[in-house]
């Protein structure tokens, strides 16, 4: 399966808003690869870092100390996931719990991390926050309705009408009218 948004957090600190995102986002019609729920089988560190370079989107969940373990291991893997992020020049979106704070240095490889703009996730306030993360991802904009077209197949069963299925192609467009493309009774 192919994922639109990786979500990247710490269990401690992180696991319940990483969670409830992947919910809302799935909800979405997104696909969001949430390692709890995602992965099934297989080595998990070659898994992860595939679809990190795969996908749009990369949302990583800032927790109370979650920087902490990337500043004193090579082998961490969120930074890891971070230090990837970046190399594949994936949208990444920082969602900063209440009490992180930044460290005084990262690494060289995830220095830039630190400049990206960020939502603060409020939980008082998460329809706004969660809007929020919303407009910074690629990939709800690229699932919009607005300029594509579709086939839909209707029964009419008026007793004037020999064929009753109909078959149309819209298009929705951005002005909120309705195209009707093509019109065929079968």
């Amino acid at each position: 399966m192919k994922y639109d948004i990786f979500i990247s957090y710490r269990r401690e600190g992180g696991e319940a808003l990483a969670c409830f995102l992947y919910e809302k986002l799935k909800n979405t019609g997104c696909n969001v690869f949430y390692d709890v729920s995602s992965l099934r089988q297989g080595k998990y560190d070659e898994k992860l870092l595939e679809v990190i370079k795969e996908c749009k989107d990369v949302i990583v969940i800032l927790s109370p100390e979650s920087m902490k373990r990337c500043c004193e291991s090579d082998n961490d893997w969120v930074r890891k996931e971070i230090s990837t992020s970046l190399m594949y020049g994936k949208n990444i979106v920082p969602v900063k719990m209440r009490s992180f704070e930044w460290p005084m240095e990262l690494p060289e490889e995830i220095k830039a991390f630190r400049k990206i703009n960020y939502v603060t996730a409020n939980m008082e306030y998460f329809d706004a926050s969660y809007d929020k993360i919303l407009s910074m991802l690629t990939t709800p904009q690229s699932m919009s309705l607005i300029n594509r077209s579709y086939w839909i197949v209707y029964y009419s069963f008026l007793e004037l009408m020999d064929k009753k299925r109909i078959v149309s192609k819209i298009t929705f467009t951005e002005s909120g009218t309705i195209m009707l493309r093509h019109h065929q009774y079968v």
